[in-house]
């Protein structure tokens, strides 16, 4: 994107939004500029954009119908506009200034684990980009970046134990997932993965909202899912 951009907007479906939410949260930290992330669906019926606004539009497959009419639409207005796609030559790519390219393979599985890991990466790497922060905290990053293979297998190694916690899910008809900050988005996802996988109903939450409304729902037979990362919000 060119210099003078003072906002920016990310546009999203489904996983892509949830990806597009933990950016927010990602850019607004390590850039101190304003973040919106948006429904492309709904931004197509009422969304507006600033002057000044650089737009960032995920999509996995390059096609997604709401998403490239939102491109469009931004477009438009004059508004720079930023794709971030696994398919080379898809529309997506055709319609953006620039295009960043997953280029995360075939994605086959409905749950698209794959290519929503690798979104956050190059939201991440957008970031570390641009980013004025300090040596100290890039170099901080990038090693967490390069761990994340081995930290992803430590989890997939634990497989009996998964098994045991999705066995135990799967007995319940309505599960919940909470988190704050950075890992509501991942609330979020988890609920969807859920709903997809084992159309079991799953809603995810902020964790301090659960007390105005949700918490009316819970009781024995409703389990909760926390993503409590070591953090700020630990």
């Amino acid at each position: 994107m060119r210099g003078g951009i003072e906002s920016i907007l990310i546009l999203a479906c489904g996983t892509s939004y949830h990806a597009a939410l933990i950016g927010k949260y990602v850019m607004e930290e390590l850039l101190s500029i304003p973040v919106r992330a948006e429904f492309a669906s709904e931004f197509n019926y009422y969304g507006q954009t600033l002057a000044r606004t650089g737009a960032i539009a995920i999509t996995q497959s390059g096609e997604t119908a709401d998403t490239l009419k939102a491109m469009k639409k931004l477009k438009d207005v004059g508004c720079q506009v930023l794709a971030i796609t696994n398919v080379v030559g898809s529309t997506a790519s055709r319609i953006a200034d620039q295009t960043i390219y997953t280029r995360a393979g075939s994605e086959a599985s409905v749950a698209a684990t794959k290519s929503f890991m690798a979104q956050l990466m190059a939201l991440y790497w957008l970031v570390m980009s641009y980013s004025k922060i300090d040596a100290r905290r890039l170099a901080d990053l990038i090693m967490e970046l390069r761990q994340l293979p081995e930290k992803v297998q430590q989890v997939l190694d634990n497989e009996t134990k998964i098994l045991e916690y999705a066995k135990y899910v799967s007995r319940y008809e309505c599960v919940f997932f909470i988190g704050r900050g950075i890992n509501f988005p991942v609330a979020l996802e988890g609920a969807l993965k859920l709903k997809e996988i084992s159309y079991i109903h799953a809603e995810g939450y902020a964790a301090g909202e659960m007390k105005h409304g949700p918490f009316a729902l819970l009781g024995s037979d409703t389990p909760v899912i926390a993503i409590v990362a070591q953090d700020n919000t630990y």
